[in-house]
């Protein structure tokens, strides 16, 4: 048992993250009995398995847009930089440090924008 969470609270987090927990406590049989009935239960796993794909594609959605809006953010900065006549070096070295990027990823975007 965890010294933070109290008995009854950690029985309840034991059952839900699928532990081995020993208990007689009404609760504690009611909700492995109704974990179990839902596991079981085709519909209830259908609809489950379909929300959770959806969250999978939401997730991998939102993670591409960031994504590309993270490279159009860099590439308008490289843009604005170059326009600036800022040296290629102070370019590459700002793009480094602000977006967290290696040399040749730096280098790639400076020349995306040359074009």
């Amino acid at each position: 048992m965890r010294k933070d969470v109290n008995q009854p609270l950690q029985k309840f987090l034991d059952v839900i993250a699928n532990r081995k927990v020993d208990s007689d406590d009404r609760f504690i049989v009611q909700l492995k009995k109704r974990v179990a009935f839902v596991k079981h239960n085709k519909k209830w796993r259908a609809e489950y398995m379909r929300l959770s794909l959806y969250e999978m594609d939401r997730r991998h959605g939102l993670k591409v847009a960031r994504q590309e809006g993270k490279e159009e953010a860099i590439l308008q900065v490289t843009s604005l930089f170059i326009k600036q006549q800022l040296p290629k070096e102070n370019i590459i070295a700002n793009l480094k440090e602000a977006y967290d990027l290696t040399d040749e990823e730096a280098e790639q975007y400076y020349k995306r924008c040359l074009k």
